[in-house]
């Protein structure tokens, strides 16, 4: 019944001469709104752009043991609060970050956690092999620092560069001892690609039970594909899907259509998580 409403009300908004009460500017953006709204990209509210939801899925699909989170590119560690409030006690999240003023902010941040709680921050950005790596940074808590110069950012401030570790995903568990990873979320500016390689062995096993990364403008920069995901992730076991507001919508196959570089989250499951989550 609501969802006939809402789309008379959209009909009837399209349909009404517009031009008399908005400039060419004006209908643009409108029009541009309701497309991003309707294919799930170009939304950054965690609130209302499905990515709360599937963590609360993820969740419930994990309640009654404690679990291993990675949080790569935690920033000030809004993601890892967030899910700490939901996890079981014994639950352990490993929060990534490399930017020095950054990774403070984040230890700061992170004292606060669930008793019950413990949230890890490293400083280190991850990526295919251990080494370093120079970081472009736009700013102190900037959410667009990357090891990419990211050419498509043309608002941003100048970038000053700062030297960061870089390790690798599947030299971490070893030395840490993390034989599974629950949930893993990406969100390093163009570099996930690079991270999903590090994590090679640890997906050859299906250790990771789901993983949710960034797709977007970033991706330019780094002159890579969302297609080379699904070359990665399928054959390993994965399926991948789009993170919509009211879902995941998986798709069974890439298709040259899903390749918009519009910023959106993706996700990757194991089998054994598909029924976790609304398509």
């Amino acid at each position: 019944m609501i969802s006939q409403a809402l789309k008379r009300v959209v009909r009837a908004t399209l349909d009404y001469p517009l031009e008399t009460c908005l400039t060419t500017q004006q209908r643009f953006r409108l029009g541009r709104h309701i497309l991003n709204r309707a294919a799930g990209e170009n939304n950054g509210d965690p609130r209302c752009n499905g990515e709360s939801l599937v963590r609360d899925q993820a969740c419930r699909h994990l309640a009654g043991r404690p679990v291993i989170v990675f949080d790569i590119g935690a920033n000030v560690g809004d993601w890892s609060l967030d899910i700490s409030r939901r996890l079981t006690p014994g639950s352990t999240i490993y929060a990534f970050e490399p930017c020095g003023g950054t990774f403070e902010r984040l230890c700061r941040r992170t004292a606060a956690r669930p008793a019950n709680i413990d949230i890890v921050p490293v400083r280190a950005g991850c990526g295919a092999s251990q080494g370093h790596a120079s970081l472009h940074v736009h700013g102190e808590l900037a959410g667009s620092n990357s090891v990419f110069d990211r050419q498509t950012l043309h608002d941003a401030r100048p970038a000053t560069t700062e030297d960061i570790v870089v390790c690798q995903v599947d030299a971490f568990c070893r030395e840490r001892g993390v034989a599974e990873i629950d949930v893993m979320k990406l969100d390093v500016e163009g570099a996930e690609l690079d991270v999903l390689a590090g994590c090679r062995q640890q997906l050859a096993r299906q250790a990771i039970g789901c993983i949710q990364f960034e797709y977007g403008g970033t991706w330019i920069d780094a002159k890579r594909f969302l297609m080379e995901a699904f070359s990665l992730l399928q054959p390993l076991g994965y399926t991948l899907g789009k993170i919509h507001p009211a879902g995941v919508r998986f798709q069974s196959r890439y298709e040259a259509s899903h390749e918009n570089f519009q910023y959106a989250n993706w996700l990757a499951v194991r089998e054994d998580w598909r029924a976790a989550f609304r398509d």
